[in-house]
């Protein structure tokens, strides 16, 4: 690079000491300025991605009741005919990409003054655990499980009523019409519950 640099300085030089010998020195220039011509690069915009989802929720056996233990026959408090069903399910479908998760609660309508039940668990299902989008829409399908509350305990472990009734625990209700009041009592208190889910979906980060 640097002998080509010299070459050409050489070539200057010795057309300028040709013109030299004749006129008296002339500097050239452009009056407007030089001018040239470059191709521009690209404008680009990034790419546009629809971040909208919709979400959709319903729930299918929904109905739920709470009954004697299933086999109690002992004691003042037994069941007949059982006909518990503590589980509802909820579907939930998601349409869109722009989700990173979605976080399923159970809440009454009111509130559990006497503390007889116990809510479902919160659940939360990743997206990357919602298996594989079918027409662009998630399904996520989860069972919502009711029980009796905490309070009903005997020995350190959680039973219906209908146990908990004719255990030792129970130092209120101990003969049987305490025991039939009190749960004519828990049955309209509980028939006039009503629960809601509610379905939060994250956006994706």
């Amino acid at each position: 690079m640097k002998r080509k640099f010299l070459l050409g300085g050489l070539v200057m030089f010795g057309l300028v000491a040709i013109i030299s010998t004749t006129f008296a020195a002339f500097i050239v220039g452009n009056k407007d300025g030089m001018k040239d011509e470059v191709d521009g690069g690209s404008i680009t915009m990034g790419d546009v991605t629809s971040n909208i989802v919709k979400v959709e929720a319903s729930l299918t056996d929904a109905k739920i009741k709470f009954d004697a233990a299933e086999g109690d026959t002992e004691g003042d408090v037994t069941v007949s005919n059982y006909d518990g069903d503590y589980t509802a399910t909820v579907e939930i479908k998601i349409t869109g990409e722009g989700w990173s998760s979605v976080v399923i609660t159970t809440a009454l309508v009111g509130e559990d003054t006497d503390e007889l039940i116990k809510l479902p668990e919160e659940i939360t299902v990743n997206k990357a655990n919602a298996g594989t989008a079918s027409g662009g829409v998630y399904t996520i399908t989860k069972d919502l499980t009711f029980a009796w509350n905490d309070r009903f305990n005997v020995d350190g472990s959680e039973v219906n009523p209908s146990y908990w009734l004719d255990s030792a625990s129970n130092t209120e209700y101990t003969n049987p019409q305490k025991k039939l009041d009190i749960l004519r009592q828990w049955k309209t208190t509980i028939d006039g519950y009503k629960f809601k889910v509610n379905v939060v979906v994250n956006p994706a980060e």
